[in-house]
């Protein structure tokens, strides 16, 4: 048993994965002047400017984060000068490491790096879950159905498989997808909102 819910754990969080965060473009020096700030061996400080639109970012880094400044539209994150990795973080996204030495940089005392940082493009794939068990507003009204009880109802196709609803409620008319039997030939049980 113990087995059984492990594997159902990790197949759940293999499915669940966070979009990712990206660098635009590439870093860019800052004609930015910093003030002078020490490390934990007294060294001066550089600086990373870290603009995005997403709100509530953290950092880390291997040396560790010297300072973190809000500014208007990011953060300037003071850094130890042999500092090689920055990582950032965000609750919503999967952490993000950028590797100075793989993009051609090396930090000097004082020195202010520019980047920006964006969603990956792709984070929503097609292949992503979506548990959403109320149907979106029919686009267009092609008939009235009867229902007992209802006082609007709606019908519309979806890839060949006609859906009525009204109510709260919404049910199967033909096509493919299993339902229970039903008093009304073609048609499945009703689904309420909320229930698988």
């Amino acid at each position: 048993m113990r087995i059984f819910v492990i594997c159902f754990l990790l197949t759940g969080s293999l499915l669940a994965q966070l979009p990712k965060l990206q660098v635009e473009g590439s870093l860019q020096k800052s004609s930015l002047t910093i003030e002078e700030v020490h490390d934990n061996s007294q060294y001066i400080c550089a600086a990373i400017e870290v603009y995005s639109k997403i709100p509530y970012l953290n950092f880390d880094a291997r040396e560790g984060v010297i300072q973190v400044n809000n500014m208007k539209g990011g953060y300037l994150v003071y850094l130890s000068p042999n500092e090689q990795v920055l990582e950032i973080f965000h609750s919503d996204f999967e952490p993000l490491k950028i590797v100075f030495s793989d993009m051609g940089i090396r930090l000097a005392p004082m020195e202010v790096w520019r980047i920006e940082i964006i969603p990956e493009e792709d984070a929503i794939s097609d292949s992503s879950i979506v548990r959403n068990t109320l149907p979106p507003p029919p686009p267009k009204v092609d008939e009235e159905v009867p229902q007992k009880g209802a006082s609007k109802t709606w019908l519309y196709i979806l890839g060949g498989v006609a859906l009525a609803g009204g109510a709260g409620a919404y049910f199967l008319l033909g096509g493919s997808g299993g339902g229970g039997e039903s008093d009304t030939p073609g048609i499945s049980q009703p689904t309420f909102p909320g229930t698988p």
